[in-house]
């Protein structure tokens, strides 16, 4: 069994141990709660003494710190993040380093990527394929998410880097009408991803082509992009699989710092920015 620590920003919350205790892999062997940007110092022993007792570290309801992840992975801990971490270009490469001289299995938890209609489906592409993904944009900060974790399932997709970013917008009396945001893989690539606040639920989806597959469409709403215990069960399911080397669906540091990179680049060429994209 994967001795598990759990570290939450909530109180103690026996539910997600008896949770994770139901998965056969897994065994519970600590939990440290209260854990944020106040009581990291405080808690900083705690913390390290229950990652040096376990081999998967579970990081719940937070977005861990550059110095909780990187104690984690010079313990050679799995790491499990339900919230994805806030790093610059310098962290993410020295973990990276790191999770790779330790060999650990590193999974963010993305809700799109593990609906079960979407993990269903992504294992049968292959690289190069073509998207074509509508989105609505009703709301600017959820708008965000959604576009983030949309391109977190490109990236994971492809396997490979983004050769180029480029978008356009067209605009009516009111502003924003329409994004049009295009990505090339050095693979070959190519998702084209429209954003609109004017897109009702019932017309925004996934379609994904690709050689020796039959065309892939996802009807999508918003509650393929929130947190919940199937997402989360799908998830852990799938590090377990990897941290015991069988096929598994995983999203790692690496993954995240290129979607971080192509989420900026659409900042920069953008003048919604501040609204669209915050």
């Amino acid at each position: 069994m994967i001795k598990t620590a759990i570290i939450s920003a909530d109180a103690f919350n026996p539910e997600l141990s008896n949770r994770l205790g139901q998965l056969k892999e897994l065994q519970v062997k600590d939990f440290l709660s209260g854990y944020n940007q106040l009581s990291e110092h405080m808690l900083h022993a705690q913390a390290e003494s229950i990652i040096r007792a376990s081999e998967l570290t579970y990081f719940d309801q937070l977005s861990p710190s550059f110095d909780l992840i990187k104690l984690a992975l010079r313990n050679r801990n799995n790491l499990y993040f339900s919230q994805l971490p806030k790093l610059n270009e310098q962290q993410f490469n020295e973990l990276i380093r790191l999770s790779q001289e330790a060999d650990t299995s590193i999974q963010l938890a993305v809700p799109l990527l593990f609906n079960k209609q979407i993990l269903k489906a992504i294992p049968l592409v292959k690289a190069p394929f073509l998207a074509n993904i509508r989105l609505s944009a009703a709301d600017d900060q959820l708008t965000a998410d959604a576009f983030f974790q949309l391109l977190l399932m490109l990236v994971w997709l492809d396997q490979g880097d983004c050769r180029k970013t480029d978008s356009m917008t067209f605009a009516d009396a009111e502003g924003l009408s329409i994004l049009e945001a295009r990505l090339a893989f050095h693979s070959g690539s190519i998702a084209r991803i429209l954003l609109s606040k004017h897109f009702r639920e019932k017309d925004t989806g996934i379609e994904l082509f690709s050689p020796d597959m039959k065309p892939l469409r996802v009807k999508t709403d918003s509650n393929y992009f929130n947190a919940c215990r199937e997402t989360e069960y799908n998830a852990i399911s799938n590090l377990i699989n990897n941290i015991r080397k069988k096929p598994a669906v995983v999203l790692n540091l690496t993954q995240l710092q290129q979607a971080q990179q192509i989420f900026r680049s659409f900042q920069q060429k953008t003048n919604f920015a501040g609204k669209q994209f915050s």
